[in-house]
Formats: structure tokens, sequence, C-alpha cells
């Protein structure tokens, strides 16, 4: 026989034999379990069963290079056969179950096995490159700013103290320091002109928070609070009912713009409504008036309409230079006897943008386009 040909003796023949140094296959044929030995070792497992090899037949079965052994100790080869299966379908199926048997099973689990692993892998793989460009792209940004911050330090230390020099000589300042992350402010006395009254509201520390904690701002009157009131408009707490420019400070104190949060807080403090829309906290008529009653102003009417588009110029004394040359729209025309000067004011909304405050006609510059 061939080399490589299996003898498959059954499993009963075989009880008690010592095969410990022979290779077996354990199989099973025509449905009995075998143990299938290497024609190499057939003398030597005759010699355990003590038969010779002529005594043991061998017969073909449907496993190509595997006979079926059958030990006649009587001295005559046993005529037992296995029938050959002429249907490839069966032959193939009898193949299978030999290859399970021989291990097949257990290479099929390793193969599951690893490919799950495999799969476990290149997620985590997919999942560290996308960290990776993110972190890649954020690495980017970060170099991007600190290139424009090192590039512009010595600019932004000579605009930022050209700032604070403008900031000191607002006309309605009387102080200004800075105390930790806060910078603090007081102002002059603060009169509010309404229905051609003037009244005198008191002097006011603002505090601006730098790290926008506490809303931002605070406005606390320093010389003439009315039963706890700062102002018509501020609480006890000296926290300013801002309404529409509620959303405006946080963003300005982001992005450092001080000296137009004071140049707002003031304007602020030098207004007053009361409508249907917007309640004070307390009437104007419990601050005392000044001892003279402002003179009525000039009969001067407004240059520009409502809804007209204009440039905001800030020609006024802010010294904040952000809003400059923006396109703003014309959203109220301010009465006579709310004019903190003697000119025409409004309050203007800039296009594009969420927010918007008073000027003085002065600040404005005619626009050829119109809000349609």
């Amino acid at each position: 026989m061939k080399s490589g040909t299996i003898i498959a003796f059954p499993e009963g023949q075989l009880r008690g034999a010592n095969l410990a140094s022979i290779k077996t296959t354990r199989l099973k044929v025509n449905g009995t379990v075998c143990l299938g030995i290497p024609t190499a070792n057939l003398d030597e497992v005759c010699e355990m069963l003590g038969v010779k090899p002529a005594h043991v037949a061998k017969t073909r079965t449907d496993y190509e290079g595997v006979y079926l052994a059958q030990v006649n100790r009587n001295g005559k080869a046993s005529t037992t056969t296995v029938s050959k299966k002429s249907d490839p379908a069966a032959a193939m199926k009898m193949k299978k179950k030999y290859m399970e048997l021989c291990g097949y099973n257990r290479k099929a689990t390793q193969v599951k096995t690893l490919r799950s692993e495999v799969s476990k892998l290149e997620h985590v793989i997919e999942q560290c490159q996308q960290t990776l460009v993110a972190s890649l792209r954020k690495l980017e940004e970060k170099r991007r700013r600190f290139q424009i911050v090192q590039g512009t330090d010595e600019a932004s230390l000579v605009r930022f103290g050209d700032e604070f020099d403008q900031l000191v000589k607002h006309p309605d300042l009387k102080r200004v320091e800075v105390v930790g992350n806060k910078i603090v402010a007081e102002t002059k006395p603060i009169s509010i002109s309404y229905q051609k009254v003037t009244y005198a509201i008191g002097r006011f520390r603002i505090t601006i928070h730098a790290d926008g904690s506490k809303g931002g701002v605070r406005m606390v009157n320093l010389t003439r609070k009315i039963e706890g009131r700062n102002h018509p408009h501020i609480n006890s707490d000296g926290v300013p009912c801002l309404g529409n420019i509620q959303e405006v400070i946080p963003h300005m104190i982001a992005e450092h713009q001080y000296p137009a949060v004071v140049a707002v807080c003031i304007q602020y403090l030098k207004s007053y409504e009361n409508s249907d829309n917007y309640r004070p906290y307390c009437e104007i008529g419990q601050w005392p008036q000044t001892e003279e009653r402002s003179e009525p102003m000039k009969a001067i009417k407004h240059k520009y309409r409502m809804g007209q588009v204009c440039v905001f110029t800030n020609r006024g004394v802010s010294g904040v230079t952000s809003n400059d040359g923006k396109q703003c729209k014309i959203v109220r025309l301010k009465p006579v006897d709310e004019w903190a000067q003697s000119e025409p004011e409004y309050v203007i909304g800039f296009l594009g943008e969420n927010h918007g405050f008073g000027a003085r006609e002065s600040e404005l510059k005619q626009e050829r386009s119109r809000a349609r």
C-alpha cells in the first residue's frame, strides 16, 4: 500500500493495546468508531494484537486512502466488505465528517475567534484614526492662534494701553481701577432727563467681571439709593434689567471690549423707560429733581426715519472702534425728553447681528441702501 494509507481498526479490537508511541486518528466508518493506524505501524500493531499482518483483512472505504481492518484470529482474512457508494453527494458528506473528526471543527472555531478579534482591532484602529484627525485639527488651530497671539503681542499691549487711556478720559467717569479680574469704574453724578424734568440719580460704581460671572456687570448707586433701589431699572443687588442688550454685554466682555461695556452702561444709567413692554423697578419720580428744571429743548427734528439704514461712525466719546463702519437700522426715534444732549437720538440695531443700542445723530451717517 502507498505511504500515507490509514488502516482503521475498530476501537474495540485495540482495547488494551499500548498505542502511546503511534500517531492514531479517531474516525467513524459505517457507524463504527475506529482508530486509524498509519500503514508503517501495521506490523507493530499486529504484534500487539498477537496476529500476523496477513490475517488482517483490509477493505476499501468511502474515505480515500482509508481501509477498514478486520482481524481473523483463526488465521483467515475477514471477508467483510464496505460498499463504496457511487453517490458523489454522499461521498462528500462522509469526507466532511472525516475532516470534522480530524480536527476541522477546532480549526473553524479558531478561525471564528480570530476573525472576531481582527474585527475588534480594526474598530479600535478606526476610532484611533478619528481621534488622531480631530487632535491634528485642534493642534493646527492652536498653532494658528499661538502664531497670531505671539505675533501681535506688542501691538495688543499698545492697543490695550490706548483703550485704558481713553477709558480714563471718559467725561462721565471719576475713577477707573483694575481689581483682580474686575474692572471697577466710578461715575460722576448721573442724571436722567424725562418728560422735560431732570432727576438726580447719583454716582455709581460699575463693576465689570472679566470672567463673565455675575451676569458680567453690576451697577451700584453710591450716593442716592431710594428704598434700597439703585436705579429705576436696577434691583437692590445691583443687577441691571438690560432688556435687549442683555446678550450684547457678555460678547463684548469675551472680546475684551471693556471701554464699550462702560459706555453702554453709562448710557443705560442715563436712560429711563416706563411702558407696557418695559416696566421699571420703581418710578423715577422717587428721585429728587435738580434744583432747576431743565430748559425745554429746541424743536429739532430727527434727520433719519424709522427703518432707514445708516452707518454707525462712533463719533462720540466712548473711544470704542469695534462697531465703526457697520450698517445699522433705525428701530426707534427717541422723543426729545429722552435726549441726553441737545441733539436727536435713536435706538439702532446692527444688520445681521442680534444687538444694538442708543446712538446720537452725530454718530450716524446716511446710507443709500434702505431696509426692505
